[in-house]
């Protein structure tokens, strides 16, 4: 399972998913979902899925830190907020550094007057609350900063021709004045005349984007040497106010424009590793920049959200045999450098440093499942959820996953496929790594025939007008549970734990356990130690399991020893029987051994047959298994004083200033158990914990004269 290669052949063998998906205009109706064929892993996974956490950082992200153009010092500020959301969910995580140039011109305007105002518009948009908004800025034109405020009323001349706008301007009805104008006929040449008139600012506005969204905000190209502000409003802004003209009569506006370096942009990496070396990866990600002008919350901080609503999953169960990286992406706008930078397929040593992949990593890659647009609540623009690959020769693989949980979880009717590009999946698939881009869309889904939301590019794109929370949770799901099921092995994954140390005078036990295993009814296992150091008492079954007739043994020779025993769980291995199921590691066995000697003493499972319930089948099946720690090792020493932490047979001076060492220490301090500050006479830690002789969960005067009166003892 080290390359892309063969795992996609054990994951073609284990599962066999062939769709053949045909498109339909029909929009559907958005039901609840039916979660009438899930089994136990899909059901644990959704128990888990958190759209309270997601919900509280996209409303953080979107309001208080708002516009996220790449290179600017929002986009670090977003960047610092989501590392510390994916460092609270225990993972390891770092920005990475990408070098951009050139500036970004942005606008920003304040209505006088109108404090309480909340728009409509003609156009059915939300409301918008507050008078102050982000919007483009001409960089040929006045850049005042903050030093400077340019005040005037707004005068709308609609899509007005150059002579009309000079016409306007009769009786100082320009002077001193802000002209909203819709881009139409010969922008220049009606800044130039509206300046002539007077006027101290223009602010431009179109009516359709590209993809017939929206206007949008925008940075207006004109001539060099204009000699006023020129802001580039979206269609909304601009309606906003001609609602409040209709209102009020007079609308008073500030406008200001600046110009901001754009230096250094930051992907968010963040990684869940497993424990096995070189292990096969899988990856999920979104973008969290934003164009001029949009908080962008469905586009598409939704979707880098997606990835961590996956991490704190992924963070909760066993995922020791994969690596699982999550991303976030920067200057997606921009021709998504950001993803291609960390992808890094041409190698680049200098990327490599900065925490790009390498090719090892790529060829360890099952798959990226890439979000973009996810939550979009203008249902009738966009009806289906597509699983968009970059090109009709891309792998299917990822696709194929999240169809199979669409099925199981009831969302297939909503649930469409095609070729899409535009977004980060791309910088993945020119890398060869298969991916796939989700995104809520209307008709076919293809570059000719789609529909997506209107607000898409506008400072609409916010969680009051834009994020519907069902839609949004419906992607989560689906990411969640199909790469769950792309990172399961379809093995029972066991881990053999033991004491760092075992007294003499105490038994040696040796728990087995197993995860990310359903439906397992008996377990056959064998077992070897080393008879010098160890004499077999027996096995104890754990957490329902019961040992199933006598054990069998067989010399091994030397001193080795090994046994063969079957657990079963509850009933012995029938159809009818309730299998044991589990994500997370959970104890199954429990091996009894009287020490014998003093020494290292290992205990090695060395083989092992898992029987459990096929339910499609109807049958019983034997299960393949996963050892990810197949033996461990306690070392057998003779019984130590309690305030010998030293363990040199003598409690002195020494034990004392150990404990001196760990003063202060409770039992609520996260390393209690594990930090270590010296080593005993074997070499071995002593912790916090083993200083409390007390055992009141602190470190304090109690213990140091209660280790005094034993001194000499």
């Amino acid at each position: 399972m080290k390359t892309r290669k063969l795992l996609a052949i054990v994951l073609a063998l284990a599962m066999v998913l062939t769709f053949s998906i045909t498109a339909s205009a029909q929009a559907p109706y958005m039901a609840a979902p039916k979660y009438d064929n899930l089994n136990y892993f899909d059901k644990t996974i959704l128990d888990l899925v958190d759209m309270d956490l997601v919900e509280d950082a996209l409303l953080y992200i979107t309001k208080e830190i708002g516009v996220r153009v790449a290179g600017t010092p929002s986009d670090k500020l977003a960047a610092d907020y989501l590392e510390n959301v994916y460092k609270d969910l225990g993972l390891d995580t770092y920005q990475q550094p990408i070098a951009l140039s050139g500036n970004t011109t942005i606008g920003k305007l304040n209505v006088h007057g109108a404090e309480n105002w909340y728009g409509k518009g003609n156009w059915d948009f939300g409301e918008w609350q507050g008078t102050r908004w982000e919007c483009g800025g001409a960089a040929n034109g006045v850049i005042t900063g903050d030093a400077t405020m340019v005040t005037g009323k707004v005068v709308d001349c609609g899509m007005a021709t150059p002579a009309e706008i000079i016409a306007a301007g009769a009786n100082d009805g320009l002077k001193g004045n802000i002209v909203l104008y819709t881009t139409g006929q010969a922008v220049n040449t009606v800044i130039a005349n509206a300046k002539a008139q007077g006027a101290v600012g223009v602010m431009v506005h179109s009516l359709r984007g590209s993809r017939d969204n929206f206007g949008s905000a925008s940075s207006p190209s004109v001539t060099a040497g204009t000699d006023i502000p020129v802001l580039g409003l979206a269609l909304c802004q601009a309606e906003w106010l001609r609602e409040m003209l209709a209102e009020f009569g007079t609308v008073t506006a500030d406008i200001q424009t600046y110009s901001l370096p754009r230096t250094t942009a930051r992907n968010v990496i963040a990684k869940k590793n497993g424990t096995v070396p070189n292990a096969p990866i899988i990856m999920a990600g979104g973008h969290h920049d934003t164009v001029i002008g949009s908080p962008g919350a469905n586009d598409s901080l939704a979707s880098v959200l997606n990835g961590v609503n996956v991490a704190q999953v992924f963070a909760q169960v066993s995922t020791d045999h994969v690596d699982c990286y999550f991303g976030s992406w920067t200057n997606e706008e921009g021709g998504s450098t950001g993803s291609a930078y960390f992808v890094n397929r041409t190698n680049l040593a200098a990327n490599i440093a900065a925490g790009s992949m390498t090719a090892a990593e790529r060829d360890r890659m099952i798959g990226y499942w890439h979000c973009d647009m996810p939550a979009s609540a203008q249902d009738d623009r966009t009806p289906y959820l597509f699983l968009q690959r970059y090109n009709a020769n891309a792998p299917r693989l990822v696709v194929d996953y999240m169809y199979a949980a669409a099925d199981r979880l009831g969302y297939r009717d909503l649930v469409r496929d095609n070729v899409f590009q535009s977004s980060d999946h791309g910088s993945f698939y020119n890398a060869g790594i298969p991916t796939a881009m989700f995104i809520r869309m209307g008709g076919v889904g293809s570059t000719s025939n789609y529909s997506i939301e209107q607000k898409y590019h506008t400072p609409q794109d916010c969680y009051e007008d834009n994020i519907s929370m069902k839609n949004w949770q419906l992607v989560a799901e689906l990411m969640a549970v199909s790469m769950y099921d792309a990172i399961r092995t379809f093995k029972v994954n066991t881990r053999l734990t033991a004491p760092e140390v075992t007294l003499l005078d105490s038994d040696a036990e040796f728990n087995l356990s197993v995860y990310e295993v359903e439906d397992m009814l008996t377990a056959e296992i064998e077992f070897e130690f080393d008879g010098d150091l160890l004499a077999f008492i027996g096995v104890e079954g754990l957490n329902g399991f019961e040992q199933i007739g006598d054990i069998t043994w067989r010399y091994a020779g030397g001193n080795t020893w090994k046994g063969t025993v079957t657990i079963g769980y509850p009933d012995g291995g029938t159809v009818t029987g309730t299998g044991f199921s589990t994500l997370v590691a959970t104890d199954i066995a429990k091996f009894v051994f009287a020490p014998r000697a003093e020494g290292d003493a290992t205990v090695k499972i060395t083989n092992m047959k898992v029987a459990g319930v096929d339910f499609d089948l109807n049958q019983v099946v034997e299960k393949d298994v996963m050892f990810l720690a197949d033996e461990a090792t306690t070392t057998l020493l003779p019984n130590f004083s309690k305030y010998d932490l030293n363990r040199d047979g003598i409690v002195d001076a020494l034990d004392l200033g150990i404990m001196l060492l760990y003063c202060g220490f409770d039992s609520d301090s996260p390393n209690w158990g594990t930090l270590v500050k010296v080593n005993d006479s074997r070499g071995k830690g002593v912790t916090a914990s083993m200083c409390d002789v007390n055992n009141d969960g602190v470190i304090d005067m109690l213990d140091l004269l209660d280790l005094f009166l034993h001194y000499t003892k």
